[in-house]
């Protein structure tokens, strides 16, 4: 399966499926000796899959964290 295939197909999973592949996928990697995620961050992972699932904490479109974002670190020119 290529990557492009992959890509496509968690696109068109849930939210909540894409966030059980997340935790998933930093699961896996905490196990690895190269783990880029401290136990805290991969904890706060984990607490942040909680709220949103048990819906105490809501998702933003990732479209809406990148406006925000650029807004608040454009560069001063």
């Amino acid at each position: 399966m290529s990557l492009e295939i992959l890509q496509q197909e968690i696109l068109a999973l849930s939210k909540t499926e894409q966030l059980d592949l997340m935790l998933f996928l930093t699961n896996a990697l905490s196990k690895k000796e190269d783990n880029f995620l401290t136990n805290e961050q991969l904890s706060e992972i984990s607490r942040r899959l909680l709220q949103y699932k048990s819906g105490e904490l809501q998702a933003i479109e990732e479209k809406d964290v990148m406006d925000r974002l650029y807004a608040k670190y454009k560069p001063q020119i």
